[in-house]
């Protein structure tokens, strides 16, 4: 499981928050009282109180967690955990008694409540929900993490242990090195490498073998290997009867063979099951026609 966007998680929170708490005030006031509330300096209090709420929640988040949680400072942590009690009471504070009473003239606790013990004490319910979704929100993301960490770690080293044993393989095979290629018959298949890739390509999937300049064209039954060698040098690596060459710049596989077509000039074309056509060379014609029995 791998979480590229955290945003729309912490959204979901939000909005679940918010409900929760519109439900809960349904459920403790009563559905007549829960209405009265709904007036517009109950709603500003109500959004000065989410603003206080999340704001905690994302300085708990992106700051404290981050710096205190990974390193195991567990002291650290819970001595910020406490600071954000007073964070959380000063915010709320500042937001409802003095500038929305400066504004709008009126307080959302009584004048005998208006002390700061009490004051922290009151929001120190609401400043622990916002830490401990926070908190749990974030350890939630670190272990998702650090388990595709563990995993693609698992898969490195399993790679690694291939291409360990890739390269022990290839160290006791016969090989032929032109340019950045490497070609080598291991066990009735072709080992083709190309840079740090090698590829095993069974014998018996190749088709046919094409020359152009420097390079060789080795078509497989369902792909296509371009490579800087010879085709002489292609030709003793693969060593199998079943290969023959009709061309300077041809070879093919006669299991692969559709048809020989004759023309009325003596001349010969080799036409393949995926019907590509090869012309036979009159150097190497009477040679190909005996091998084929024909």
């Amino acid at each position: 499981m791998r979480i590229k966007n955290t945003l729309k998680y912490h959204v979901i929170v939000g909005v679940i928050i918010v409900l929760m708490g519109i439900f809960s005030s349904y459920v403790y006031l009563g559905s007549e009282r829960f209405l009265n509330n709904l007036k517009p300096g109950r709603i500003l209090l109500k959004i000065t109180f989410f603003i206080t709420f999340f704001s905690v929640y994302t300085i708990n988040y992106n700051v404290i967690c981050p710096r205190t949680l990974p390193k195991k400072n567990l002291v650290a942590f819970f001595i910020a955990i406490v600071g954000m009690l007073l964070v959380f009471a000063g915010m709320r504070y500042t937001l409802e008694e003095i500038i929305v009473y400066n504004i709008f003239g009126f307080h959302n606790y009584y004048e005998d409540k208006r002390v700061f013990w009490f004051y922290v004490f009151d929001n120190s319910y609401y400043a622990i929900q916002a830490l401990l979704f926070s908190t749990l929100i974030y350890l939630f993301f670190m272990y998702i993490k650090n388990k595709d960490k563990a995993h693609t770690e698992e898969i490195e080293r399993k790679t690694s242990i291939f291409e360990n044993q890739l390269r022990t393989l290839l160290s006791h095979v016969k090989d032929e090195t032109i340019g950045h290629s490497i070609i080598s018959q291991f066990n009735k298949k072709l080992i083709i490498k190309v840079g740090k890739e090698a590829t095993l390509v069974p014998i018996d999937t190749i088709q046919y073998i094409t020359a152009s300049g420097s390079y060789v064209d080795i078509k497989t039954i369902d792909k296509s290997y371009v490579l800087r060698t010879s085709l002489d040098g292609v030709l003793k690596d693969i060593d199998d009867k079943k290969f023959i060459r009709i061309h300077r710049s041809t070879i093919i596989n006669i299991d692969y063979i559709d048809k020989l077509i004759y023309s009325n000039h003596g001349e010969i074309d080799t036409k393949m099951k995926d019907e590509t056509l090869f012309r036979v060379s009159n150097s190497y014609k009477k040679e190909y026609l005996k091998l084929i029995g024909a």
